[in-house]
């Protein structure tokens, strides 16, 4: 798959920066400049943890991002349920997290398909 190709680029690419703002880091003797370089330096790191993110999860460019309306109610919530095959709702079964606690969504909420 080609989203997957770019990766290895990306991460070299990534790493290499961080190495190159290290060096300045450590040779500048501006504080302000500095803190400038500890900024982006933390921006890269940044990208590098969202980048492994989503190669965890099998987030690609062609992936579909919904954010959840709001609810008509504040106290309303949004449920994940499996249908079973089925349209009586009897059947289904709630999502829950894998220490077995329901898993709840909330207007604003992102959902990555």
């Amino acid at each position: 798959m080609q989203d997957e190709v770019g990766l290895p680029y990306l991460y070299e690419m990534l790493e290499a920066e961080s190495q190159r703002l290290d060096v300045e880091i450590q040779n500048c003797s501006i504080l302000e400049a500095e803190a400038t370089l500890i900024g982006q330096q933390n921006q890269v790191r940044f990208g590098i943890v969202l980048l492994k993110k989503c190669e965890n999860f099998g987030v690609l460019p062609s992936s579909d991002f919904v954010v959840l309306p709001d609810t008509i109610s504040p106290s309303s919530e949004y449920r994940v349920m499996e249908d079973v095959e089925t349209d009586d709702p009897r059947h289904w079964t709630e999502l829950t997290t894998p220490d077995d606690r329901l898993f709840r969504l909330y207007g604003g909420s992102v959902v990555i398909r």
